[in-house]
């Protein structure tokens, strides 16, 4: 590696990393010579906006390379960084309390058990390649990377980078490896974290989101249930719980026909999945607001091993913009005050974690 496929990468590149495998995986193309065609050989990427709407997700590159983590951070020495000057509006309470509402009245009348509202803080900056490495350091010296999967892409105009703790699933042969995430409270010094553990509020929308996967995924094999443990991240503290099953026949899974079948799970949708609430339902202004947060963001590496993640934990960007979602689970139980804290808890978390 060297300083010009660095600069490569920093135009133009796709990349997840790993934190258990200690393993990044990096995908570099000029855009022209990017294919897009769904009948490409592995390895590949998988990108699709958050109803799954994307014409071609699957995106090939010229080149495609894997590190560790500290090779990827001796990649990225090769040129000096720059912080972005980003200038902040206010996060959007006004379209959060509008959904939160509208969500508490579908709860009320039984249509949904949970969904998660999100909202939005955007700044004014252009980000350019010199502010791309300085994410990517910062990503690198973040001590929650051992929890989360760090996650970008970018071409010369738009992008995303951020690390998420939201696997989706990892594929190895006919393991499929998932998790239930939900249940929040800030990481700090007065946090009693036992107590946390057995708050009957998040267990119940814990439940809520083991509850979803397991009606999404039970067609496919035997499912087994890891315990409900905490994962502590340095400003935030979640509920965590290892779903596994073993696929009965190894031709039953289908990267993308997989993706269709568990996403969104209730830690980024809605319980029920299918239900006749239009709540979650895709509009051009949700397109706008939303982006491709919690978008559903994988790489294919060969017909039996993949990984995709859910892009939350981060932050997005077009010529001139910048945006931070964050969102939070709610139940019948949920109190807006909570709620709203809880949302700019994790949006703080986001600047922390990316030095902004």
């Amino acid at each position: 590696m060297n300083k010009n496929i660095l600069n490569e990468f920093l135009e133009s590149a796709y990349f997840i990393g790993s934190p258990n495998e200690n393993k990044i995986w990096c995908m570099v193309s000029s855009f022209e010579n990017y294919s897009f065609e769904e009948k490409i050989t592995p390895p590949y990427f998988y990108l699709n906006n958050f109803y799954l709407s994307k014409a071609k997700p699957y995106c090939k590159g010229e080149v495609f390379f894997e590190m560790t983590y500290s090779e990827f951070s001796d990649f990225l020495q090769f040129e000096n960084d720059e912080k972005p000057n980003i200038k902040w509006e206010n996060v959007n309470k006004e379209y959060y309390l509008s959904k939160f509402l509208e969500l508490k009245e579908e709860i009320k009348n039984n249509i949904l058990k949970k969904a998660v509202p999100y909202s939005f803080i955007n700044g004014n900056v252009k980000i350019n390649k010199l502010n791309k490495l300085y994410l990517l350091k910062k990503l690198l010296e973040n001590k929650d990377q051992k929890h989360s999967y760090i996650y970008g892409f970018w071409n010369k105009n738009t992008g995303f980078i951020g690390s998420s703790p939201e696997l989706l699933f990892t594929q190895n042969v006919k393991n499929i490896h998932t998790i239930a995430l939900a249940g929040t409270i800030p990481n700090n010094s007065s946090t009693n974290k036992n107590e946390f553990l057995l708050d009957p509020k998040m267990q119940k929308e814990h439940y809520y989101v083991i509850e979803g996967i397991k009606q999404s995924l039970n067609k496919f094999g035997k499912i087994k249930m890891g315990e409900t443990n905490l994962l502590e991240l340095p400003k935030l503290i979640h509920l965590k719980t290892d779903i596994n099953i073993e696929i009965e026949n190894q031709n039953l899974f289908q990267f993308h026909q997989f993706i269709d079948v568990i996403h969104p799970t209730p830690a980024i949708g809605s319980l029920p999945k299918n239900s006749q609430s239009n709540w979650l339902s895709e509009s051009v202004v949700e397109h706008s607001n939303r982006g491709y947060y919690a978008a559903p963001f994988g790489v294919v590496l060969n017909d039996q091993k993949s990984i995709c993640i859910c892009t939350i934990r981060g932050i997005q960007w077009n010529e001139e913009n910048i945006k931070i979602c964050a969102g939070g689970g709610v139940i019948f139980e949920s109190e807006f005050d909570l709620e709203w804290e809880e949302i700019l808890s994790k949006i703080n978390a986001i600047k922390h974690n990316l030095g902004i």
